[in-house]
C-alpha cells in the first residue's frame, strides 16, 4: 500500500470546557475593588486646621477647628491638646496634657465642626513662647462600627513678625501620646486609624 492512500485519522483537540467561574473573577475583582474604593471613601474624614491668633501676642489664644470632611457623621468621645513642648526664652515645659473636651453627645455631620484651645499659660507668662509644638488628638466613633478610633494632628509653632501653626506629621510621637493619655485617663486602648 503506498502512503498516498492511507488515510490518516484527524485526532480531534479536546478543548476544556470553560468554568463559569473564570469567565465571573474579572467581574467580581472589578467589583469588590468598587466596593473597597467606596468604603474607604466614606470612613470618617477628620480635619484640624488652625485659626487667626485672637491676641497679637498669645499664639495660644488660637482656636482649633475639627471638621468632618467625609460623607457620613462620626461621634466625638475626646478632644485633647497635648503640649508636646513649649519653649519660652527662659524656660522649656514637655510633654503635657492640657486640654481634655469631653462633649455631651457630640456628633459631627457632614462639614460641620467644632473648636478646642489649648490656652497654655496664656497671660502669665511676660513674653511669648518662642517654639511650640502641640498635637490635636480626636478620639471618635464612626457609624455602625463597635470600635473607637483616635487620631492624631500635630502642629509646629514658632515666632516671628506673626505666629504660625504648621502641620507636621505625628507618627513620631503617637506613642509618646498615648501614653500620657493612657496615664492619666486610665482608657481603655484605641484602634489607631491611619
Amino acid at each position: 500500500m503506498s502512503n498516498r492512500h492511507r488515510k490518516t485519522k484527524k485526532t480531534k483537540k479536546i478543548r476544556p470546557k470553560k468554568s463559569r467561574a473564570s469567565s465571573w473573577s474579572i467581574p467580581t475583582l472589578v467589583g469588590l475593588l468598587l466596593t473597597a474604593i467606596g468604603l474607604i471613601s466614606l470612613r470618617p474624614q477628620i480635619a484640624v486646621t488652625p485659626q487667626q491668633v485672637l491676641a497679637k501676642s498669645e499664639p495660644f489664644s488660637a482656636p482649633f477647628r475639627v471638621g468632618n470632611e467625609g460623607y457620613l457623621p462620626f461621634h466625638v468621645i475626646q478632644l485633647v491638646c497635648y503640649i508636646h513642648e513649649v519653649t519660652y526664652p527662659n524656660m522649656r515645659f514637655a510633654n503635657e496634657k492640657l486640654v481634655n473636651e469631653q462633649p455631651d453627645d457630640l456628633t459631627l455631620d457632614r462639614q460641620e465642626g467644632e473648636t478646642i484651645q489649648c490656652p497654655y499659660l496664656s497671660g502669665q507668662m511676660p513674653s511669648p513662647p518662642t517654639s511650640a509644638d502641640v498635637v490635636i488628638v480626636v478620639d471618635y466613633k464612626p457609624p455602625f462600627i463597635p470600635w473607637k478610633f483616635r487620631r492624631y494632628f500635630r502642629f509646629v509653632g514658632a515666632s516671628g513678625d506673626s505666629w504660625q501653626w504648621l502641620s507636621e506629621p505625628s507618627q513620631a510621637i503617637q506613642t509618646q501620646v498615648d501614653q500620657v493619655l493612657d496615664r492619666n485617663y486610665n482608657a481603655p486602648p484605641y484602634r489607631m486609624a491611619r
